[in-house]
């Protein structure tokens, strides 16, 4: 098999993979934030092993037929807007030496475009208005949420490499 064939067989499958995964996640209402994350890092193996445009083209392909399968729109723009390329480029945004500014940065890649998915959803899919306090804690929570992701990321890249890695190998 050639090098080309084993990389369009390896970013097919994990697709695929992908796919079924945050199909799976839309089915289960607390899963739509935990797949489009867990798809993300699955992603990283590919990165590592056959470079940032394979990664990034398996993260488009997904995120395309995620929102044309998933029946959870709100997961699937998630993993468009954020969660399934943040990975990808978080070993450049990793070089940023001032820790405040990297960590101001980081979180701006976050908010910015997690806030206009919610509000997109907010606005069109959810029509009823709730609580703008509860929308702050709900943002809150996620920023939280991101910064624990963030932190425990290199240990999950450590594990999906050393499994997936293999795999793809």
């Amino acid at each position: 098999m050639t090098n080309n064939t084993k990389r369009l067989t390896a970013c097919s499958l994990m697709t695929a993979a992908g796919v079924v995964l945050m199909i799976f996640g839309s089915l289960m209402g607390i899963a739509t934030y935990a797949m489009p994350m867990i798809v993300g890092l699955a992603l990283i193996p590919l990165g590592k092993r056959y470079g940032l445009k394979y990664q990034l083209t398996t993260f488009a392909a997904t995120a395309l037929l995620s929102l044309m399968l998933v029946s959870n729109v709100e997961q699937s723009l998630l993993f468009l807007a954020f969660l399934g390329w943040y990975p990808a480029v978080r070993p450049g945004l990793q070089r940023i030496k001032p820790k405040l500014l990297r960590f101001v940065i980081k979180l701006v890649v976050f908010n910015v475009p997690v806030i206009l998915v919610e509000w997109l959803v907010m606005t069109l899919l959810v029509p009823e208005d709730m609580d703008h306090w509860f929308l702050w804690i709900l943002l809150t929570l996620g920023n939280i949420t991101f910064l624990v992701y963030d932190f425990a990321m290199p240990k999950f890249e450590f594990i999906m490499e050393h499994y997936l890695g293999k795999a793809i190998k």
